[in-house]
């Protein structure tokens, strides 16, 4: 899953948010230089993929994310261009799926 980087993130913060190991987002990210992330730089999350989501009446952000039990940010993150304070009943929104469990390091990553 691709996402586009904003001021202040970084790899770290990615790996943190998603709930990955941090040398797994390093190593989908082997041409970015960690420490010269720029606001707009396109950063590949490995084991995700982007679903989309319906909105409802009543729907929130914050709703949502609690729904999919996941970090507000996380949605916030994929979804840069949605207004939070303008959503309408019948729009569509992305949500980060998952795609894999992560298993130690003896046992294989499976679907």
């Amino acid at each position: 899953m691709k996402i586009y980087a904003r001021t202040g993130d970084s790899l770290w913060y990615y790996s943190q948010i998603f709930s990955l190991p941090l040398q797994l987002v390093f190593d989908a990210n082997n041409s970015v230089t960690p420490t010269k992330l720029q606001t707009g730089m396109i950063v590949e999350i490995p084991c995700y993929k982007l679903d989309h989501y319906q909105l409802k009446e009543g729907d929130t952000l914050w709703g949502i994310s609690r729904s999919f039990q996941m970090p507000l940010d996380r949605l916030i993150l994929v979804n840069q261009s949605v207004n939070p304070i303008k959503l309408s009943v019948g729009d569509c929104i992305l949500i980060p799926t998952r795609l894999s469990e992560l298993h130690s390091s003896n046992n294989p990553i499976t679907k």
